[in-house]
C-alpha cells in the first residue's frame, strides 16, 4: 500500500539464503536481501501479538494479547514492556500470554511488545500491529455568563465538545458573524471572554472544526446575550465613621472615600456645610483624584470643637506688700525733714529752699494716695465654648472631569454628625 508492502518468511534450513522480491505488474522493480538460517536454540523464543480488532471509534479501547512461547512450549513468567508508536506505556514481571488494554487517539498507530526474557528463556520482540481509530461523533453546547450585561462588563462563552477532545478548533459566531477562534482546549476552560459587545441582543453559536478524534459538529442552540447601555460616568462617597461624640474642645476625624463608577476620571473637591458655633472643618488632602485604574481615593476630614478658655486668677495683696508701700510713700518727708534740719543746724539759707521744696512734694504725694491698694482688674470675657448638641454636618464635593465623560452629579453631599457633650 503507497509503496509499502509487509510480510512473513520462515527460513526452514541452516546458511545464507537470499531473498528476492519483485514487482507482478512491472518485473523489472525488484530488490533482493541476503539472509542466514540458524539452528534454533533450545532457549530461543518468540513473541506474538495479536486481538483488538480495528477501526475503532475514539473513546472506545481494545485489549491486546501478547503471547512469549519457547521452542517447545509456553515459556515461564518474564518481564516485558509495550509501546504505543514508539513511547512505552507498560512494563512489568508477569506469566504470559497477557492482555493490555490500550485507548488510542484518533489515526493509525503502531503496538509493540518486547519480552526480556527470565534467565533461561532469550529475549525477543514482536512484529508490529496496527491499530486504526477513526473520529467519533461529537456534539458541541453553549453556556453564557452572565446572560445579560451592561456595556463593557466581561462575558464569558462556554462550548463543551462531548467527548472531550483538546484537538480542533472553535469557531464563535455572532448571528451570522465569525468573532472569534480558540483551540479547542481553551473553548471550555478558560472559554471566550468578550467586553466589547454592543448595545442590544446577541445571538451567539459556534462550531467545532472536527480532528482526527472527533468529527465537526455545531452548537445545538444558540445562547442569547443581552448587553444594555452602561451606566454614565460617576463617582461616590462613603465616610467612616459617619458619627462621632465628643466633648467641647476636643477634635473629631473622618476618612471619605471616594470611588469612579463606570470609567470616570477626574478630581474631587470637599468643603463643609454650615456648622455649629465656635467649630471648624479641614481636609487633608482638599482635593482627591480617581480614575478607571485609581477606583478609591481618601481624604481625612477634621472637625474642631472650641471649650472653656483657661482663666486667670486675681492676685490678692499681701502684708508685707502694704507695708512697703506705706514706706515708700513716707520715706520722701523723712528726707525732707532731715534736710531741714540738717540746713537748720548749719544755719546755711542755701539749703533751706531744698528742704522745704521735698516737703511739699511729699505732701502732694500723700494727698494723691500714693501707696494704697491698686484698681482690681477686669473681668474676663465669657468662654467661646462649641454648643452641646447633635448636629448634622454636610460634606459638600464638586467632581470635575480631566479626561473622558463628566460626571452624572457632578456636585453631592455626604452627611456626618457629631454629638457634643
Amino acid at each position: 500500500v503507497n509503496g509499502t508492502g509487509s510480510f512473513t518468511i520462515t527460513l526452514n534450513s541452516p546458511g545464507q539464503q537470499t531473498l528476492q522480491v519483485v514487482d507482478k505488474a512491472v518485473p523489472g522493480i525488484s530488490g533482493s536481501i541476503l539472509m542466514t538460517g540458524v539452528p534454533a536454540d533450545p532457549n530461543g523464543t518468540t513473541t506474538s501479538v495479536s486481538g483488538c480488532s480495528t477501526p475503532l471509534l475514539f473513546g472506545q479501547n481494545c485489549v491486546v494479547t501478547v503471547t512469549v512461547t519457547g521452542s517447545t512450549s509456553t515459556t515461564a513468567a518474564g518481564t516485558f514492556n509495550a509501546s504505543l508508536d514508539g513511547v512505552t506505556f507498560i512494563s512489568g514481571g508477569i506469566s504470559f500470554p497477557i492482555g493490555v488494554s490500550v485507548a488510542p487517539s484518533g489515526g493509525t498507530h503502531t503496538f509493540y511488545a518486547n519480552y526480556f526474557g527470565n534467565g533461561t528463556a532469550l529475549p525477543s520482540s514482536s512484529g508490529p500491529l496496527t491499530i486504526t481509530v477513526n473520529p467519533a461523533p461529537s456534539t458541541l453546547s453553549l453556556s453564557a455568563l452572565p446572560s445579560s450585561a451592561q456595556f463593557g462588563t466581561p462575558v464569558t462563552i462556554s462550548a463543551n465538545i462531548v467527548p472531550g477532545s483538546g484537538r480542533g478548533t472553535v469557531t464563535f459566531f455572532d448571528g451570522t458573524n465569525p468573532i472569534a477562534i480558540l483551540p479547542a482546549s481553551q473553548a471550555f476552560n478558560p472559554g471566550l471572554t468578550l467586553s466589547a459587545l454592543p448595545v442590544g441582543s446577541h445571538s451567539i453559536t459556534a462550531s467545532y472544526s472536527g480532528s482526527p478524534d472527533l468529527q465537526p459538529s455545531s452548537s445545538s442552540a444558540a445562547v442569547v446575550e443581552v448587553i444594555s447601555p452602561a451606566p454614565p460616568a460617576n463617582y461616590s462617597l462613603k465616610a467612616s465613621p459617619s458619627s462621632a461624640t465628643l466633648l467641647a474642645g476636643q477634635a473629631a476625624q473622618f476618612q471619605i472615600t471616594t470611588s469612579s463608577l463606570s470609567g470616570f476620571t477626574g478630581t474631587v473637591k470637599f468643603s463643609c456645610g454650615s456648622l455649629p458655633s465656635a467649630t471648624s472643618c479641614t481636609f487633608s488632602p482638599p482635593i482627591t483624584f480617581v480614575s478607571g485604574s485609581l477606583l478609591n481615593a481618601t481624604t481625612v476630614l477634621t472637625v474642631k470643637t472650641s471649650g472653656p478658655r483657661a482663666e486667670l486668677l486675681p492676685v490678692a495683696p499681701s502684708g508685707n506688700a502694704q507695708h512697703n508701700a506705706l514706706w515708700w510713700a513716707t520715706s520722701p518727708f523723712v528726707l525732707g525733714m532731715m534736710i531741714v534740719m540738717s540746713a537748720g543746724r548749719c544755719q546755711k539759707r542755701r539749703f533751706y529752699w531744698l528742704g522745704a521744696l521735698t516737703l511739699v512734694l511729699c505732701l502732694a504725694l500723700v494727698s494723691c494716695g500714693g501707696g494704697g491698694t491698686p484698681p482690681p482688674p477686669p473681668p474676663p470675657p465669657p468662654p467661646v465654648v462649641t454648643p452641646s448638641g447633635t448636629t448634622v454636618i454636610q460634606v459638600n464635593t464638586t467632581g470635575t472631569a480631566s479626561s473622558g465623560a463628566s460626571p452624572a452629579n457632578p456636585t453631592q453631599q455626604l452627611s456626618i454628625s457629631i454629638t457634643v457633650q
